[in-house]
C-alpha cells in the first residue's frame, strides 16, 4: 500500500466515523452466494509446490501457501524467496531474496534481502536477528535489526504496489507453530470479477455505501477481498475502510468508532446484528485465519462477530 493509500485509508476512516450507520434488509439469493471466477494459474517460485492434505483441509480459505525458512520462531521472523507481479499481471523482474516479519501491527513479507544473498552473509543476518532486537518502522516500512554492539542494520521494504498473485488468490502465511496462518494477500474484487459482475455487485451494496462517504465504491473495487468471514456461503467485502458482510437475510456494515478521540491507531468496531464491539491496535487491516475463524489483525474475532444474532 502507497503513502497516498494510507492517506486515503485514514481519511475514509474519518469520513467512518462521521458516517450514520445504515442497515437495510436484503433478501439474499442464489445470485449471492459466493462463485468466484476460476482460481487463475499463478506461476511463484515462494509458493509451495505440493502442500501437504493435511494443510489443504485445515486451511481451506487458502489458494496457495507461501515457503518460509524460519530464523527465530519466538520473533516470528524467518526467510524466503519468490516473485512479485505488477498490477498489469507481468512479474516484475528476477526473483526476490526476503525477510517475512509477521509483527503483530504491520506483518509483512517484503523486506529485501538480495545483498544478503550470499551464503555467509545469511549466516551472519541470521546471527544478527537471533541475538539482536527487532523493530519495524512503520511509516517508513523498513526492519530494524539492532545488534548487540549497540549497530543497526535496516531491511528495506520492496513496492507495497507489487504482488504475489495480482490479487487473484489467497496467500497465506503459516505462523511457526503452524496453528494460524497470516492471509498475506487475498482475492481482490476487481481481480476476480469482470467490469459487469462488478458493476452488479455494486448496485446491490449501494444501500450500505453513504453519500457522504463518496470514496466508498473506489474502496470497494480496490482494496475490497472476496471472502466468506462467517463461513455462511454468501460473500462478504473485506476493507481497508469498508466491511460488508451477509448475516442470516440481510448484509450489514461493519462500523469504525474511535475508542480515543484523534488516535487513528486504536479502534473499536461495532456489529449491529448481534450488538457489539471489538477493540484492536492497529496500523494496517490484516486477517488471520485458524482454519475455522478469520480474525481482525490476529485479535478480534471476525467469524464470531459478523455471525447471526439472537
Amino acid at each position: 500500500m502507497s503513502l497516498n493509500s494510507l492517506k486515503i485509508r485514514r481519511n475514509a476512516l474519518w469520513l467512518l466515523r462521521l458516517t450514520a450507520l445504515v442497515v437495510v434488509p436484503y433478501g439474499l439469493v442464489k445470485a449471492d452466494i459466493v462463485k468466484i471466477v476460476t482460481q487463475p494459474s499463478i506461476i511463484n517460485i515462494g509458493f509451495v509446490k505440493e502442500p501437504s492434505r493435511e494443510l489443504k483441509v485445515n486451511f481451506p480459505m487458502c489458494d496457495v501457501f507461501l515457503r518460509v525458512t524460519w530464523l527465530d520462531k519466538e520473533k516470528k521472523i524467518g526467510y524466503t524467496e519468490y516473485d512479485l507481479y505488477k498490477s498489469d499481471g507481468s512479474k516484475d523482474g528476477m526473483h526476490n531474496l526476503a525477510l517475512i516479519h509477521l509483527d503483530s501491527n504491520w506483518p509483512s513479507f517484503r523486506y529485501n534481502i538480495e545483498t544478503w544473498r550470499d551464503e555467509n552473509k545469511l549466516k551472519k543476518l541470521s546471527a544478527l536477528i537471533i541475538n539482536g532486537r527487532i523493530k519495524t518502522i512503520i511509516g517508513e516500512y523498513n526492519l530494524i535489526i539492532n545488534g548487540e554492539d549497540g549497530a543497526s542494520t535496516t531491511v528495506p521494504s520492496t513496492s507495497l504496489e507489487l504482488t504475489l498473485s495480482n490479487n487473484k488468490l489467497n496467500v497465506c502465511v503459516p505462523f511457526p507453530d503452524g496453528k494460524r496462518m497470516w492471509i498475506a494477500e487475498e482475492k481482490r474484487v476487481d481481480k476476480v470479477y469482470e467490469k459487469q459482475e462488478i458493476n452488479k455487485k455494486m448496485e446491490k451494496l449501494k444501500p450500505w455505501i453513504s453519500d457522504v462517504f463518496p470514496v466508498g465504491a473506489y474502496l470497494l473495487n480496490s482494496y475490497s477481498s472476496v471472502i466468506d468471514i462467517n463461513f455462511d456461503g454468501v460473500e462478504d467485502y473485506f476493507g481497508a475502510a469498508i466491511t460488508v458482510y451477509s448475516s442470516g437475510n440481510r448484509y450489514y456494515r461493519m462500523q469504525l468508532m474511535w475508542a480515543h478521540e484523534y488516535d487513528d491507531n486504536y479502534g473499536e468496531f461495532y456489529f449491529p446484528q448481534i450488538k457489539k464491539t471489538c477493540r484492536i491496535i492497529f496500523w494496517s487491516f490484516y486477517l488471520t485465519t485458524d482454519g475455522k475463524n478469520y480474525f481482525l489483525n490476529n485479535q478480534c474475532n471476525l467469524t464470531k462477530l459478523t455471525q447471526k444474532g439472537e
